[in-house]
């Protein structure tokens, strides 16, 4: 249960779990499968960062736009509201 539990909060789906549990029964094979299940959770892991970095600029550009004292003034709430 550890072993799954781990991988999931690595980030690897159910069914790479799945795999990566038949591969450990394979003790003899070389981890190039292995190494490409990890690559491609690398390659996740750096696309949420990257939409996490243009949030997170978004969330400062709203923020240094709002100078308004009163909510009726909030230029971050009238963003939300536009398209």
């Amino acid at each position: 249960m550890t072993f799954i539990r781990r991988a999931r909060e690595l980030g690897f789906s159910i069914a790479q779990v799945r795999q990566l549990l038949a591969l450990s029964d394979q003790a003899d094979k070389p981890c190039i499968d292995v190494d490409q299940l990890v690559k491609a959770q690398i390659e996740v892991v750096d696309r949420k960062i990257a939409d996490l970095t243009v949030l997170r600029e978004e969330f400062v550009h709203l923020l240094g736009t709002c100078k308004g004292e009163r909510i009726d003034e909030c230029r971050i709430v009238q963003s939300l509201g536009r398209r």
